[in-house]
């Protein structure tokens, strides 16, 4: 508060309310117990305003992309706590550092028996705010601190740009996304950085949802929580994002922390799994009968290939496909791929999964219900319009 600036502020907000505010009796209060104000008082808090949430579940295929489960407002944008986590360190384009924890420093406090010198990985798992807000003050975090994935979470719904790490990882709730804006953003981090969520897969096991009855049932899956508070340290929501080899899986809910939900999220992820067809992965060569250079792909959601872990917007409008998948696979969030033949601008077929530059000359990942009722019908309309007998 050291500025003329902020003098101002607070004297506004002083002359504004009769008597002292209630937002900052609660933050001198916390203070006074021994806590740290390290985030800005948010608008909510200063407005009294609770921040809206909503219980929903959604599951999404890894590989075709569609809806296989869904409950509750699943487009509604809320504080996504420490979700997005894993997209600071997967948007690093260097190794993040090994930093040495400050016990004295409540961000810091992580779980029992926390190592001397602390990596990614462990500060993923114990979700350390106090490493990330490290991390930003050596001045080596990520360029908007979520490198290239800031336009993948833009695209999904991320209702802005973080300010600052507080922001990035939920500490301060300022920023909201969707639980199905959420589930597709992890789509496309387990496409393109497996080594992320191997880390992830080990959460069950060493991480913020051990040592609990649902834990062995959680065993091997790709796992985040994350926990948005009141400014009294209430739970006024609780994620967790699930991610197996299949589906990606996001629970939320409202005034619960995620350990007491565990056990949810491994009855979604079994109900779903029973429907292996809508689940289970087909890879097939595709287009094999028209000439790939005549090829043409649309994404009318979010579209993005991979190059080397690192996600690339596809240009909006038909392109040739063969540039974009090149140097990796070609990935649409929240839409199937619209495909068709140079010169036949009338014969769309849609494709619901993922391209790969594999010859000859396409390779194409998608469940085995979406493929034997979709794609070899879409095959034959475009080679049809290729002029292919």
């Amino acid at each position: 508060m050291d500025g003329p600036r902020a003098r101002r502020a607070l004297a506004r907000v002083l002359n504004e309310e009769k008597g002292f505010p209630r937002a900052l009796k609660r933050r001198l209060r916390q203070c006074q117990d021994g806590a740290r104000w390290t985030v800005p008082l948010s608008v909510d808090e200063l407005t009294g305003q609770a921040v809206r949430v909503a219980s929903a579940t959604v599951v999404l295929s890894r590989h075709s992309g569609e809806v296989l489960w869904a409950e509750g407002d699943i487009l509604r944008a809320m504080p996504y706590g420490s979700t997005l986590k894993p997209f600071v360190v997967a948007g690093s384009p260097k190794p993040p550092p090994v930093l040495a924890p400050r016990g004295e420093v409540a961000e810091w406090k992580c779980g029992e028996g926390l190592p001397r010198r602390v990596e990614a990985r462990t500060a993923l798992l114990r979700s350390c705010n106090g490493y990330f807000l490290d991390w930003e003050g050596k001045g080596s975090a990520p360029e908007g601190l979520f490198g290239a994935w800031g336009e993948v979470l833009s695209a999904v719904g991320l209702s802005g740009r973080p300010l600052d790490m507080a922001d990035a990882i939920g500490l301060r709730a300022s920023l909201r996304l969707s639980p199905w804006g959420l589930a597709q953003a992890y789509r496309l981090l387990a496409e393109a950085k497996p080594d992320v969520l191997a880390v992830l897969a080990g959460n069950a096991v060493r991480g913020t949802l051990s040592g609990l009855p649902a834990s062995k049932a959680l065993e091997g899956v790709a796992t985040k929580t994350g926990t948005v508070r009141d400014e009294a340290s209430r739970p006024r929501l609780g994620w967790i994002v699930a991610v197996d080899e299949d589906v990606v899986a996001v629970v939320a809910r409202a005034e619960r922390m995620p350990r007491d939900f565990a056990g949810e999220v491994s009855k979604v992820l079994e109900k779903v799994r029973r429907k292996r067809a809508r689940v289970e992965v087909a890879r097939e060569q595709v287009l094999g009968q028209v000439p790939s250079g005549e090829v043409e792909a649309r994404c009318r959601g979010a579209g993005f290939t991979v190059e080397g872990g690192v996600p690339r917007v596809v240009p909006e409008g038909f392109s040739k496909l063969r540039p974009l998948v090149e140097q990796g696979p070609a990935v649409c969030l929240g839409a199937p791929w619209r495909v068709r033949i140079s010169g036949s601008p009338s014969a769309v077929g849609e494709y619901a999964g993922i391209f790969m530059g594999e010859a000859p000359p396409y390779a194409f990942r998608t469940t085995r219900l979406q493929y034997s009722e979709g794609v070899v019908k879409q095959e034959r309309l475009l080679e049809r319009a290729a002029g292919v007998p």
